[in-house]
């Protein structure tokens, strides 16, 4: 009787196992939840959204987004976390998306969103804020502009 419980406990927490390694995580960054992702932001940049699809979970899995700034030069320490955000699946597909928000510029450096399911590590995303150069005109622009003027 003891080696058939022992038995059974061994393969639930081998199902247990299977089970929480087949949940995927597809995220990106952006800056609007209606667009697509990217890595480089400028830093008047107000609020970033971590945008996720999760695959095979489990109702009651708890998903939890954690923001941290890398590097930020003396805005903060290294790997400081500035926001921590966590929800709770219903079923075993989730499309949702974490967001943080600052009303003034956010420090140049680099940072990262790590999403975490039941406490490990599903997904990172990194990101880069500095500033973002406008495109610089080439000179057989700029003179094709003046001559279609007709000046």
């Amino acid at each position: 009787m003891r080696e058939r419980f022992a038995c059974f406990v061994f393969l639930f927490v081998c199902a247990s196992i299977v089970i929480a390694a087949e949940v995927k995580i597809d995220a990106y960054v952006t800056n609007n939840p209606e667009s697509e992702g990217a890595t480089i932001f400028s830093p008047e940049t107000r609020t970033f959204y971590a945008m996720f699809k999760a695959k095979g979970l489990s109702p009651g899995d708890k998903i939890r987004g954690e923001w941290i700034a890398d590097d930020v030069g003396d805005a903060a320490p290294v790997n400081s976390k500035i926001q921590e955000t966590a929800l709770t699946a219903q079923d075993a597909t989730l499309d949702a998306q974490f967001s943080m928000t600052k009303p003034d510029a956010w420090a140049r450096g680099d940072y990262h969103v790590d999403i975490y399911v039941n406490d490990k590590l599903a997904a990172k995303v990194k990101f880069s804020i500095k500033p973002i150069a406008k495109p610089k005109k080439q000179p057989e622009q700029e003179q094709k502009q003046e001559d279609d003027s007709g000046d």
